[in-house]
């Protein structure tokens, strides 16, 4: 490695990333664990008891400490065996139901007689619960009679329930005014919109880490659950709102927007209930400037990728190691810097214009999955003796892989001594 010496490493991620870490601090933390043991509450015998909420991963500075506490301590939401919560693990619908049923008692709206989905045969652990969800409204099933039952539950979906089942309408012209609260509305489907609107109005909605970042098409962590639940039984006066010192209120949307973003709000309460006496946001300026920030192609973020060269002369048109990253401008356009390390790295600095996220089927189960493509154009630096520079285009998409990764695939093309083009391939951490 001719070059290495004179262009070391730490040289090339300083200056791809360097005016991130000037700009925004990023924390890492533990990525979200697979679930690979059933939860306490998949065995009705073998629960929690009532108070056992000093889980091992929830520390008292943990952002939904007061949801979960809370809820572990009417049994609404239970541990593991080995005494964890796992906050980020993902939810699926199975679970959801068993939330919900645990939650609310609400008299059936749907026929008893239904003989149940196809999927869930009597013996599976939450066949009851997933009855229940469905007879009182909160959920429904797909076509041909099936649940799906190991599928992960999105935000959106998991709003839409809650506001079925609790029977929540928008008020007025709410749904108009969803781009005043969320960055990403346009990731909303049509189906939730009123949904999404009625959540918000009743102060349901509870955004971690970005107040106004919905994530509306990302499956729901337990955590997140949990913040949802608990604002649920607010708007039903069975439990107090979490109070205004505490992290957690700042990630209410309605409740707090007043302070953490341009979106005004009053808030009042009665009787226990956290309710919202006028909802009338000012216009956010969604195109201001706002480095790290999240796009309506999602969220900023800084990975590691493996580059496969196609044509050229330099490390782009090799098998090298790449740092990768996005890094939000405004809500239409990021920088993407990047560096592809070869003997002589190559340096990217594209900047992109990101579309919406489009919804797209699997081939072989039909499930559905995210992506947000994205175009752009820039610089290319070959850090080589003769340093060149050259044009850049660059083309990809971006998949959402839970609330704390992003994969991405995508094609730089640097027009240096030669045309060199790389295929890129790899995974960010979402900040």
């Amino acid at each position: 490695m001719r070059s290495f010496f004179r262009w070391s490493l730490g040289n090339v991620v300083l200056l791809t990333l360097g005016i991130a870490s000037g700009a925004t601090s990023i924390v890492i933390s533990a990525p979200a664990s697979a679930q690979t043991t059933a939860p306490i509450m998949t065995s009705p015998s073998s629960q929690f008891p009532s108070g056992a909420t000093n889980f091992s991963d929830v520390g008292v500075d943990y952002w939904a400490r007061p949801f979960i506490q809370t809820l572990a301590e009417r049994n609404i939401i239970t541990g593991f065996p080995n005494g964890t919560f796992q906050p980020n693990a993902s939810v699926d619908r199975a679970e959801f139901a068993a939330m919900i049923g645990k939650a609310f008692s609400r008299n059936p709206v749907r026929q008893s007689n239904f003989s149940g989905f196809k999927d869930v045969p009597p013996s599976y652990w939450a066949a009851s619960a997933i009855q229940e969800a469905y007879q009182t409204g909160f959920m429904t099933g797909y076509p041909g009679d099936l649940f799906f039952p190991n599928q992960g539950i999105t935000k959106v979906q998991a709003l839409v329930a809650l506001t079925n089942g609790l029977n929540l309408t928008a008020n007025g012209n709410a749904s108009n005014n969803l781009s005043t609260y969320y960055l990403d509305a346009s990731f909303i489907p049509n189906y939730a919109v009123n949904n999404v609107a009625a959540a918000t109005d009743a102060n349901l909605v509870v955004n971690y880490p970005n107040v106004r970042q919905l994530n509306p098409l990302l499956p729901i962590t337990r955590a997140e659950a949990a913040a949802l639940l608990y604002q649920a039984l607010v708007r039903q006066g069975r439990v107090q709102p979490v109070a205004s010192n505490l992290t957690a209120a700042q990630y209410v949307v309605g409740a707090t927007t007043a302070t953490t973003s341009s979106t005004q709000t009053s808030s009042t309460q009665t009787n226990g209930t956290q309710t919202t006496s006028q909802l009338q946001p000012t216009e956010a300026n969604t195109n201001s400037i706002d480095f790290g920030r999240a796009t309506r192609g999602g969220r900023s973020y800084i990975g590691v990728a493996g580059n496969i060269g196609l044509t050229g002369s330099s490390a782009l048109s090799e098998g090298n190691f790449t740092v990768i990253s996005k890094l939000g401008l405004t809500r239409n356009f990021s920088l993407r810097p990047s560096a592809v390390i070869g003997d002589d790295p190559v340096v990217l600095v594209p900047i992109t214009f990101d579309f919406s996220p489009k919804s797209e089927k699997t081939p072989f189960s039909g499930q559905t999955f995210t992506i947000s493509p994205y175009v752009g154009a820039g610089i290319a630096i070959d850090t080589s003796h003769d340093t060149d520079v050259g044009a850049l285009l660059t083309g990809g998409v971006d998949v959402p892989l839970g609330s704390r990764f992003t994969a991405n695939a995508g094609v730089n093309a640097a027009f240096l001594r030669d045309t060199d083009v790389g295929l890129v391939l790899g995974v960010g951490y979402n900040f």
